[in-house]
């Protein structure tokens, strides 16, 4: 009390961890501090509704940016109404682990509107689609959002979240009903704007640790791979599809404290590991479709004609490889050479005209080999309860 009393004119506050704060203190402190722009109360857990329902009625505190209350368990619906109304300019709201709030409580977070930019919502598994949705509809600035361990969310939620012009970093680990369908979402171009041009996603940090309906063969991840151009991250613990030994060697170390069950099942991509994984679907993708030949793939974007010469011209090795000359897409060299290697194994039993469809661009990812911090609290690796 006395502190809020004496230092009013303070910035930010951070009392982590102090379990015996209770809720007179907090009203105080944001009562009196109408300069204040951070507020960090995570794990005080003896904080209830009351901490911000008995905040003077008449008053905002419009210089709240940052409010984060993680772990306090016992806040409910009202607390977070409360929040919203007191504090209608907050940017950053941390909610990680409040168990108690349903979709009442995203509803309320709607009206802040366009100044929400960061939302975590993660392990407040009452949640539905139903308040996800609305928060989407109104709130369409959104940069970062944590919906870790919100197992009723479905395809539904996240196919509005990728939308989401400025969406940056999505964590949905354990979002266990989520399927490629969200993935493919994820990776189209979004509108910038009512009509607005197409733009590339602006994705930077997805984490899909045991989201364990995802699959390698609807080509979700592939495509959010060659299309999110600012991907550095990519989590897929415990997605038993990418636990391939061949995929697993672009992973970057499991933490020393791991278990043996914990490394059996990481699976995170950073950094240069992302590219490499890109540049190795792309090859592994490219192959296949040249695995028969006479036969046509098509996924929608252009043609390459590869022939083989008769008279076999000794500079190529009897490969003659006609391109268009407004190729859209870029082919390695290290590709382009392993698909005349298995056209001039194959020379001899089929002489006919071989089409294919090409469809992999070579997208420039960020080279950053940087280890990632965890997106949220507990979220990242093993989303733990």
């Amino acid at each position: 009390m006395a502190f809020a009393e004496h230092c009013r004119h303070i910035l930010e506050i951070d009392l982590y961890g102090c379990r015996m704060l209770e809720d007179d203190a907090v009203t105080s402190l944001i009562s009196e501090g109408q300069q204040l722009r951070e507020l960090r109360l995570a794990h005080c857990s003896r904080l209830t509704d009351y901490a911000f329902l008995n905040l003077p009625g008449d008053m905002t505190f419009d210089s709240l940016r940052i409010l984060d209350l993680t772990d306090c368990g016992e806040l409910q619906d009202a607390g977070v109404q409360k929040i919203v109304t007191a504090a209608p300019r907050l940017r950053n709201l941390v909610l990680a682990k409040c168990r108690q709030l349903t979709d009442r409580a995203v509803l309320a977070i709607t009206k802040l509107g366009k100044n929400l930019h960061y939302i975590h919502l993660g392990h407040c598994a009452r949640i539905t689609d139903t308040g996800v949705l609305q928060l989407i509809k109104l709130c369409n600035r959104i940069r970062y959002i944590d919906l870790a361990c919100c197992s009723n969310l479905t395809d539904k939620s996240i196919e509005q979240l990728a939308t989401l012009p400025k969406l940056k970093r999505i964590g949905l680990v354990k979002c266990s009903n989520i399927t490629d369908r969200s993935i493919l979402a994820l990776a189209k171009p979004k509108s910038l704007g009512y009509h607005g041009p197409m733009i590339p996603s602006a994705l930077e940090r997805v984490h899909l640790s045991y989201c364990t309906m995802l699959t390698l063969q609807s080509q979700g991840i592939h495509h959010l791979l060659n299309n999110c151009p600012r991907l550095t991250h990519l989590s897929l613990t415990g997605v038993q599809a990418f636990l391939r030994e061949d995929l697993l060697v672009f992973c970057r170390e499991a933490p020393p404290e791991f278990n043996d069950h914990q490394r059996d099942v990481f699976c995170v991509f950073s950094g240069n590991g992302v590219t490499r994984l890109r540049d190795y679907l792309n090859e592994e993708h490219s192959l296949h479709q040249y695995d028969t030949d006479g036969t046509m793939y098509d996924d929608g974007n252009m043609m390459i004609n590869i022939g083989i010469n008769g008279d076999m011209d000794q500079t190529m090795g009897g490969v003659l490889v006609n391109m268009p000359p407004n190729l859209p897409v870029h082919i390695s060299q290290h590709v382009a050479n392993a698909f005349a290697q298995h056209l001039h194994q194959n020379q001899h039993q089929n002489q006919n005209q071989v089409t294919a469809m090409m469809g992999a661009a070579d997208i420039n990812a960020n080279n950053n080999d940087d280890i990632d911090e965890d997106f949220g609290e507990d979220s990242e690796v093993m989303g733990v309860d």
